[in-house]
């Protein structure tokens, strides 16, 4: 990705004009919603932002699309009112009158245009997006990352937080939050988010999918975090992704295993990372009431700065799980009751990244009687399977609990077993991969299914 400085919240949208002749009239299109990934035959609106980059203001402006060089659809003229659009970065949004409705699955090219008063620089009018339509059974609905720049010392930081703390309960959302230049930090979290700005100047920022190919561009305008995320809520992604943990409460020894398995193949550099996140953390904070809670904390990435390649070939197989494992001793002085483990699988695109899919594991799933216990491996047949699934190879005791989760961690279904009941009912779940826990005695028991 293309790296962003930025002295001042104020020159977000000058940096837009940093090779640009200051035209009489110069409007553009930014802030594109739409994401990388549509599903075949639904209705998709198309939406963004129109600023203006010139040195007078807009009065009115007209936007238009066309799908792969098919029909153009133009609406209609927007008369923006008082003194218009005015300059130096400002803008105002817009949502076409006409949706997007692709027809067939695969690559589609779509062009967006500007036309606007006054417009004497036509280069910049036109913007052009890259995406893929999905079939149904092609795609599993996306978890969007959501990772943040903070710091003890920031006085503004704490209104980050606030925002966060709404952002955090959104469905399909994974939340991380990287500390600059104080006792929170970590090496690796400051190499990462350097390489997008300089954090200690651009403080608190945001990032929504390690930026979407240069799609989302890093901001401290928080006050728009919240809608942009609410935004990304109904995206797919045509990767299934999963994380799963074990622990071992004596050694504190974590391993974490994440499978990415692809419903549609799209050749590329693929990564994958894992963060372990802390919540809850008592300390001090610039501009706020003191002591104070830090939530979602970085302690540590497991893949480093750079995350963990070759796992998933460039050339990835329909179907076909691939795995990597981490493995972590947890510090004695980290509560193991406050975290999480958030990872991604993403994808490099030059110097440009994307998330694929994302996933959240509190580490409260793992607890039994308040203290991890060590997990073993799951027999269950048939797996793909339709409508019922059996436990094999373990002893089941009256009161054992079985216990069913979506790839996003949440609970959806629990069943008290018996020694004569060791077959679970799952024909009202939706088609899609599942984990599975078996509670028996003071053990654990996991495994994957693939609902059909």
């Amino acid at each position: 990705m293309t790296k962003i400085t930025f002295r001042k919240a104020s020159m977000f949208f000058a940096l837009l004009l940093f090779s640009f002749h200051i035209y009489a009239g110069d409007a553009t299109i930014t802030g594109f919603t739409l994401g990388n990934y549509l599903k075949v035959n639904v209705n998709t609106s198309i939406s963004g932002k129109v600023i203006n980059l010139s040195g007078s203001n807009i009065t009115s402006y007209r936007t238009g699309w066309r799908l792969d060089n098919g029909t153009v659809n133009n609406d209609a003229t927007t008369n923006i009112g008082g003194s218009g659009i005015s300059t130096g970065g400002a803008y105002v949004p817009f949502t076409s009158l006409s949706f997007l409705r692709p027809t067939t699955q695969g690559l589609h090219v779509l062009k967006l245009w500007v036309k606007a008063t006054g417009d004497t620089n036509a280069t910049n009018d036109t913007i052009t997006f890259n995406f893929t339509a999905l079939s149904v059974n092609n795609y599993v609905t996306k978890v969007n990352l959501f990772e943040e720049s903070t710091g003890t010392w920031c006085q503004y930081c704490p209104e980050g937080a606030t925002v966060i703390a709404s952002i955090k309960p959104l469905p399909n959302t994974a939340v991380a939050v990287f500390h600059h230049g104080d006792i929170y930090s970590t090496p690796e979290g400051e190499t990462y988010f350097n390489a997008y700005f300089p954090v200690d100047i651009f403080t608190p920022g945001a990032m929504i999918n390690m930026g979407e190919d240069g799609n989302y561009i890093i901001n401290t305008q928080r006050s728009a975090w919240l809608g942009e995320m609410n935004a990304r809520a109904n995206r797919i992604t045509p990767v299934q992704f999963v994380i799963n943990p074990t622990y071992n409460a004596t050694s504190r020894q974590l391993t974490v295993n994440l499978t990415a398995n692809f419903k549609y193949v799209e050749n590329g550099e693929y990564y994958t990372n894992a963060y372990i996140v802390e919540d809850n953390v008592v300390g001090t904070q610039v501009n706020a009431t003191n002591p104070y809670t830090h939530n979602n904390i970085v302690r540590k990435m497991l893949g480093g700065s750079e995350g963990t390649s070759g796992v998933i070939p460039t050339v990835p197989v329909l179907n076909t799980d691939y795995t990597n494992t981490y493995n972590f001793t947890i510090p004695a002085n980290w509560n193991v009751d406050n975290l999480s483990i958030i990872a991604m699988v993403y994808k490099n695109n030059g110097a440009m990244k994307n998330t694929v899919n994302a996933a959240k594991f509190p580490f409260s799933q793992l607890l039994s009687n308040n203290q991890f216990t060590q997990q073993a491996e799951l027999s269950l047949t048939p797996n793909p399977a339709h409508d019922f699934i059996t436990i094999n190879d373990i002893a089941i005791n009256n009161g054992d609990q079985v216990s069913v989760y979506n790839l996003n961690g949440q609970l959806l279904m629990t069943e008290e077993l018996f020694p004569e009941t060791t077959q679970i009912n799952i024909a009202t779940l939706p088609t899609g991969l599942y984990m599975v826990k078996v509670n028996s005695g003071n053990a654990t028991f996991t495994k994957k299914i693939i609902k059909q």
